[in-house]
């Protein structure tokens, strides 16, 4: 037994408890280290957060290097496995290296996490932040309200074109680099929007709106690599639904603070909020608008962000070393070079070009991205419309909405985003688990896709709701509770969906963000070219009957990948890696039917 009063001891912490361990006890070899967790006295304490300055910034201090009580056990299974409480097995099992990113605190996991979704959520909110705004705007370039939603689809394009150009860049100078670099580029297109307020300069803004897209893309892609790297198997549903939260909170939040800005001020004010959220303190030369905020996501991205990749096997590449002190270990992470991934092959990233297109064709990608088109496209689409019909004179059969009302009338898509998170947080990991220990503890994928089948009427209810609403001219309230089941239903639904075809694609998850992306925002380009000469052939009752039909056979399909999934995933084009089958409950845990984790 270790005396840890008269050991130096490294703290690791978490938010409920502490555990002591000795460095001696970190350096175990490798052989022992796969077999489970070390023989080391566990003092269970109240949590003493430490969360210095130093301690933030010093990439190799204590609080960043050190695996999160929360995921430890001072037990081992019977197999010798790592556990978690609970007797949930740590998938993958983290290594002996204080380098592995699974060995990292807690702590650090989710600053870095929360600074990539911080950076997804402005990358969203740069193109449809002046939703609210067509009304006014339209009078600058003498163009029609629906003409100015081309702007709108200007900058899905470049969400959709985006990861398919830059991504597989993520190669040769790493992912940290890439989402850095991508925060200047959204930067520029923000400020270039504004200024195009002659009455020629429509042109000129819509292709702002599609470089918006094209950079703000990057982040939220590469962030579904940081998961799998950071997070174990049982943490991975939370986490993306915080990211996708964090994804529709931009295309929901951004609308409404341009709404509230939009009524009392010229429509380019809109963007100004945006340009200092994504970083103000950089000198720009444009100060006296800009300088009264502070730097807020460049600085975090410099000062959080890390290359998370880590050789967990001997046929990945050989990563470098990198550097220890804080000032280098920036430079080699966010400057051009290779000195955080290792040395790639022009094959290499030709095939990573590839891959994502042998994905997307794959039968069971294929499914669920029609689920996720279903879901997700008509959802955005409606948020796309719905400042249209509600910002429409009444004497023409609109309601004659302000962009104030409009922007107080989408805090209803803000309940729906708050409910999501909600429940995300409590059902995304606890069912699929829950169903793993009831069936002898052993994982398979297509648990992940229940927790769907609880809100899978959500959508269709809310677009039957809205269409009603809007055929018969009821109270905008009416229109308000369809737009919350929507897009509670968009939001639950669409990142368990992603989550189950990273993990049937497990080392490529990058490869799989990039064509799901895809299947979320092909239809959100398409709708506002066809939406209202569909609506003229329909009336708007049938327009959203028929997008709750789809929805409802969309379901129906997605059930048919839970009842042959193991089937349909022997189809897939791209052979890879999967967690199927791998022991999740350890067996002398299997019994318990309590979840905590």
């Amino acid at each position: 037994m270790v005396d840890t009063r008269s050991t130096p001891t490294l703290q690791l912490f978490s938010l409920r408890y502490s555990y002591t361990l000795s460095p001696a006890q970190l350096r175990k070899s490798k052989s022992s280290a796969a077999g489970g967790t070390p023989n080391a006295t566990l003092n269970i304490q109240h949590t003493r957060k430490i969360f210095s300055p130093a301690n933030l910034l010093h990439p190799r201090a204590s609080w960043a290097t050190q695996t999160c009580a929360s995921d430890l056990s001072p037990e081992k299974a019977r197999d010798g496995s790592r556990t978690a409480r609970d007797g949930v097995c740590l998938v993958p099992q983290p290594s002996a290296s204080p380098d592995d990113p699974l060995n990292w605190s807690l702590t650090k996991k989710n600053v870095i996490f929360g600074t990539v979704c911080l950076a997804s959520f402005a990358g969203v909110a740069s193109v449809n932040v002046h939703q609210l705004a067509y009304i006014r705007q339209a009078s600058y370039y003498h163009k029609s309200p629906v003409e100015l939603s081309y702007s709108i689809a200007a900058g899905v394009a470049g969400q959709m074109g985006g990861p398919l150009l830059f991504v597989p860049l993520s190669s040769i100078i790493g992912r940290s680099s890439l989402i850095f670099w991508s925060l200047f580029g959204s930067l520029a297109s923000n400020i270039w929007a504004p200024l195009m307020t002659g009455p020629n300069d429509y042109i000129p803004f819509v292709m702002s709106r599609m470089l918006a897209g094209l950079f703000g893309s990057v982040p939220p892609i590469l962030a579904t690599g940081l998961i799998m790297d950071l997070y174990f198997l049982h943490q991975r549903g939370k986490a993306f639904t915080v990211l996708e939260v964090s994804l529709l909170a931009g295309a929901v939040a951004a609308p409404v603070f341009g709404g509230f800005i939009a009524d009392t001020k010229p429509w380019p004010n809109v963007f100004w909020w945006l340009v200092a959220v994504i970083a103000v303190s950089i000198p720009l030369g444009m100060a006296t608008r800009l300088s009264k905020f502070t730097c807020l996501l460049v600085f975090a991205a410099f000062f959080f962000l890390e290359e998370t990749a880590f050789r967990r096997n001997e046929e990945s590449e050989p990563l470098p070393q990198r550097p220890s002190s804080f000032m280098s270990n920036r430079i080699a992470t966010f400057f051009p070079g290779t000195a955080v991934v290792p040395r790639t092959t022009v094959a290499h990233i030709a095939n990573r070009y590839i891959t994502p297109l042998k994905i997307g064709l794959s039968p069971v990608t294929m499914i669920v991205g029609f689920f996720v088109v279903c879901i997700y496209g008509f959802a955005v689409g409606l948020g796309i419309v719905v400042s249209i019909f509600l910002q429409t004179p009444e004497m023409v059969g609109g309601y004659g909405f302000t962009p104030n009302q409009n922007a107080e009338f989408n805090f209803s898509q803000w309940a729906g985003l708050v409910l999501c998170q909600i429940c995300g947080a409590f059902l995304n990991d606890r069912i699929p688990l829950s169903i793993s220990r009831r069936r002898g503890g052993a994982w398979h994928l297509e648990y992940r896709l229940y927790p769907i089948f609880l809100v899978a009427a959500a959508s269709p209810i809310g677009f039957g709701i809205f269409g009603a609403g809007i055929e018969y001219h009821l109270h905008y309230m009416v229109l308000a509770l369809g737009t919350f089941l929507v897009i509670f239903g968009a939001c639950y639904s669409t990142p368990i969906s992603v989550n189950y075809i990273i993990e049937c694609f497990k080392n490529s998850p990058l490869e799989v963000a990039v064509i799901m992306n895809v299947y979320r925002q092909i239809l959100a380009l398409a709708l506002p070219f066809f939406l209202f000469p569909w609506e003229g052939a329909v009336s708007a009752g049938w327009l959203f009957g028929m997008m709750a039909f789809f929805c409802v056979f969309a379901t129906m399909l997605l059930g048919v990948v839970v009842w042959k999934g193991p089937a349909l995933r022997r189809w897939n084009l791209e052979k890879d890696a999967t967690e199927d089958g791998i022991k999740i409950i350890s067996s002398d845990r299997s019994s318990d039917t309590s979840l905590n984790n």
